[in-house]
Order: structure tokens, then C-alpha cells, then sequence
């Protein structure tokens, strides 16, 4: 655990997001270790019958406290350690995550807190590899942010409800990536698909899919403009080569079933 003295540095000179505080107006008029009204175990400074000052406090659900208290609340910097050896150290007020912290679990979360929830800009590492950087409103991922996954894929653009929504770009590890919009963690609405080839398409989404109108550019130049479905060419649709067009027909997925003469 860190010591006095450790905190001392760890407000005016280890952590520049903390903000420097006055340490001596924390200070209680008097020292002790005392059991409270509830069962809990407290040492440390007191102040007309409260918990204020530097202290350290075992609660009766097994966690523990360390850090700074004022008018028997934690506040200021400190560590919360749970029974299950879950911890969050940095800045508090009112008993809750305030501030720049940092949350180790399951996941690490190092970032800004408002009243005990993650908001504002922050960095989330899971033990599988994937990893965000960007922001937060009330405990979840929203706002602009960058996802990078395992296999060094990546998404960056606009999150809500943790995940993709609205505009973003996702690129793959074989360099093919998405431009556009997304809903819900699917790519839905406007957007195009670029190859590392030079094929692109260009057009609707919906589910994942090239669902409605849009444009395929091939790497031999040929373009097919038209209807999709379900990723495949289903309706009518033109194909032009050279600028010029080639051949005009009906679709149904991804067959040529009407071949309309020019």
C-alpha cells in the first residue's frame, strides 16, 4: 500500500492528470484507530468527529480504503481495493470515482470518472487482446474512439451503446476497409468497401450486406451499376466497360436472367 508520503507525490508530481491539492487543509486535528458505529475498521486523521485527513478504512463487505477523507467521505486521492481483488486508485469526491483514474478487473480501464461512472476520454484493455482509446459518457463507450482487435484490424470513427454507430472506417489486416455508416455494430446506411485489388463498391448497406443501389468497380475497369441484395446483383443493372456501356439486363442473385439489348 502506498504510504503518506507516496500519495504526497503521487498528487503534486507523479501523476500530472491529478489535480494538486492542498494536503494540510485535509489534515484532522487528531489521530487513531478506531471500530465505527457500522463495524468498520478506521486509522487515521479525524476533524470534529468525522473521518478527514489521510486514513485507512476496512469496510465490513472486505474492501479497503486508502487515501485522503474529507468530512468522513473519501475525497481526494486513493486507492479502493474489493474483496475480489478488483481496485480503482486515483482522484475521489463524495465516496465516488471523480476525476483521473485508473480500474483494474476483468478489463484495465485508465481514464476520467464522473460520480463513479466512466466519462470523458478514456483507455479500456481487455485480456483478449483488444483494446479502445477515446471517449466515454455515462459508463459506456460513446463519442469518437479507436478499437483495435487482436489481429491488428481496427476501427475508428463513432461509437454509442459501446459500439460502432453512425460514421466510421474499419480497416482489416489484409488491407481491404469499410467507409461509412454503420448501426449497431453492422455496417448499414451509406458507405464503400475498397479492396487492396482496386475492386470497390459504392452504394447501401444493410446488415453487413450491399443491400439497394450501388456501384462495383472491378479491377479490370468494369463497372456494374445497379441493384443488390444479400451482397449479389439482384434487379436491374448496367455494366460498363471502358466508359462505355456494355450490357443491360435483370438479375436475380448475382444470375443474369434478362439480357436487355442496347
Amino acid at each position: 500500500m502506498a504510504t503518506m508520503e507516496k500519495l504526497k507525490k503521487l498528487v503534486v508530481k507523479d501523476s500530472p492528470h491529478f489535480k494538486t491539492q492542498d494536503l494540510t487543509a485535509l489534515m484532522g486535528n487528531k489521530k487513531g484507530c478506531y471500530r465505527l458505529k457500522n463495524g468498520t475498521l478506521y486509522s487515521g486523521d479525524w476533524l470534529d468527529d468525522m473521518r478527514h485527513g489521510y486514513g485507512k478504512v476496512l469496510n465490513l463487505d472486505g474492501s479497503f480504503y486508502e487515501g485522503f477523507f474529507k468530512q468522513d467521505q473519501y475525497y481526494g486521492i486513493g486507492r479502493l481495493i474489493y474483496h475480489d481483488g478488483d481496485y480503482y486508485e486515483g482522484e475521489f469526491e463524495s465516496n465516488l470515482f471523480n476525476g483521473f483514474g485508473v480500474y483494474s478487473s476483468t478489463f484495465y480501464y485508465e481514464g476520467e470518472w464522473y460520480n463513479g461512472e466512466k466519462q470523458g476520454q478514456g483507455k479500456e484493455i481487455w485480456p483478449n487482446g483488444i483494446t479502445y482509446q477515446g471517449q466515454f459518457k455515462r459508463g459506456s463507450k460513446e463519442g469518437q474512439g479507436k478499437m483495435i482487435f487482436n489481429d491488428n484490424s481496427y476501427y475508428e470513427g463513432e461509437f454509442l451503446r459501446d459500439t460502432f454507430n453512425n460514421k466510421g472506417t474499419f480497416f482489416w489486416n489484409d488491407s481491404k476497409k469499410y467507409v461509412g455508416e454503420w448501426r449497431d455494430g453492422v455496417k448499414e446506411g451509406q458507405g464503400s468497401m475498397i479492396w487492396p485489388t482496386g475492386q470497390e463498391y459504392k452504394g447501401e448497406f444493410l446488415q453487413d450486406e450491399f443491400e439497394g443501389q450501388g456501384q462495383m468497380t472491378y479491377p479490370d475497369g468494369k463497372v456494374f451499376i445497379g441493384y443488390w441484395r444479400s451482397s449479389r446483383q439482384n434487379g436491374d443493372g448496367e455494366i460498363y466497360k471502358n466508359g462505355q456501356l456494355y450490357k443491360k439486363g435483370i438479375w436475380n442473385m448475382g444470375t443474369l436472367i434478362k439480357e436487355i439489348k442496347k
